[in-house]
């Protein structure tokens, strides 16, 4: 096709006009340009036709493009068929009547792909992957959950409406449904007939917060328009006084450490995982996963290296990962005896006896259990009382000593708010963190 002037084309004879949309517009309307044929083979006729629809074009654009962005869905398909609809009928403009064959535009429209949910929860993992095995089990059967009970919709087209719908099913939905109806998915099931104790709100509340995440993703990533669907949709809940963690007792620790429960020759991490948290202030799973290598000597002090160096490791966050010197009294205790006897069976890792969780795909999980069941036979269990209590009476036990709050910080891998200053250097020196965290008294 040979250009004659702006927007004036010609081929064998016969006349087009030819406009091209703004790149913004190409992925909304499915083409690049409008092409009309014009009923005419005289130039002059030609140009003064091109002219006219220059006009009316650009008219007709401008109302396009301002309606997208008053529009509460810039992507509807209502506009886009108007605007293409109305460019067809250009003809009645210039007062001409177009040949039958030459009425339609001469393109083929393609429809825009529209993901769906699934398609977009796909790529927010892959461009989103969590740190936690733990966590990203919870956000996966989060998301499959919303398909068992609304389907696979096309992403942009989820709007308040479904999300309160999703929210109003999963609140119909008792605790642990699946195991004590032995339902394989929601899918079709009759919600209003199950039985049982309902879903904690916090469990709602987390569910909802890991569909808010995504669909914030979304938003920043062009996937999804307008306001988050699940916005201000979690549950009003009150916040009881037993329900954050406590610490342990002394006379708890006592009974806990004294327990023949605990030295079993079995399973000894019920012993181990315990002091190690006691003395450490590490998160459950990065006891439990720590590797043998993961206890060594550097500057002349022994420590635990925290880390996330293996396929069956993770860590909560970036700040998780840290050196922390072994504390005197677990030297004291045999820790390195035990790491020596674990290396010479020939065991990677330094808990061989703590399984991985099937579904959680962690260490934590299947530890949890036993402890929990050792704290009921001992009597101290409480609300309030759980493995991560170790975390909260370590951090008290160096308060409590004086030790520094960054130290403390450092120590337990929690992320300080940044400033200039935080950025230099590398932090504290292993000696400072060993006395630091060598002031901890307890007498388990």
């Amino acid at each position: 096709m040979k250009a004659i002037e702006r927007c004036l084309y010609s081929r064998n004879g016969h006349y087009y006009f030819r406009a091209s949309l703004p790149r913004s517009l190409h992925p909304i309307v499915g083409i690049k340009e409008i092409r009309l044929g014009l009923a005419t083979q005289d130039l002059s006729l030609a140009r003064v036709q091109t002219a006219q629809l220059q006009y009316e074009f650009s008219r007709k654009l401008r109302q396009f493009q301002t309606s997208l962005i008053e529009s509460p869905d810039p992507f509807t398909d209502t506009l886009v068929d108007q605007f293409l609809n109305e460019v067809d009928e250009f003809k009645s403009a210039i007062g001409y009547h177009l040949p039958e064959k030459l009425k339609k535009l001469y393109f083929n429209r393609k429809r825009v792909h529209k993901p769906k949910f699934s398609e977009v929860v796909e790529k927010y993992l892959a461009d989103h992957p969590t740190e936690s095995h733990g966590t990203l089990f919870h956000i996966e059967n989060t998301y499959s959950l919303f398909q068992e009970l609304m389907g696979d919709p096309v992403f942009k087209d989820i709007t308040k409406t479904e999300a309160r719908e999703f929210k109003t099913r999963l609140m119909k939905i008792p605790s642990n449904a699946k195991k004590t109806h032995s339902i394989e998915s929601f899918e079709g099931v009759d919600l209003d007939s199950l039985t049982g104790k309902p879903q904690h709100p916090k469990t709602i509340n987390n569910r909802l917060a890991y569909l808010i995440a995504l669909f914030n993703w979304a938003i920043r990533t062009d996937y999804y328009h307008g306001a988050n669907p699940f916005s201000n949709l979690k549950m009003q809940t009150k916040k009881a006084s037993g329900a954050r963690r406590h610490p342990f007792k002394t006379d708890e620790l006592k009974t806990l450490f004294q327990s023949p429960l605990c030295k079993n020759s079995k399973h000894p991490s019920l012993l181990w995982v315990p002091l190690i948290g006691l003395y450490s202030g590490m998160r459950l799973n990065e006891i439990c996963q720590l590797y043998v290598q993961d206890i060594r000597e550097e500057d002349g002090i022994i420590v635990f290296d925290v880390n996330d160096d293996g396929d069956d490791k993770a860590l909560k966050t970036s700040s998780s990962r840290r050196i922390i010197p072994v504390h005197q009294e677990l030297l004291k205790q045999g820790l390195m005896e035990y790491a020596a006897q674990i290396a010479k069976e020939g065991h990677t890792r330094l808990f061989p006896d703590i399984p991985m969780g099937t579904s959680t795909k962690n260490y934590s999980s299947v530890f949890t259990r036993r402890f929990m069941r050792i704290l009921v036979a001992l009597n101290i269990k409480r609300q309030g009382l759980c493995f991560h209590s170790l975390r909260h009476t370590f951090i008290d036990g160096l308060r409590n000593a004086g030790v520094e709050r960054h130290i403390v910080m450092t120590l337990t891998g929690h992320q300080a708010s940044k400033t200039v200053h935080d950025g230099y250097g590398y932090g504290y020196n292993l000696a400072i963190l060993r006395d630091g965290i060598n002031k901890l008294r307890f007498q388990p």
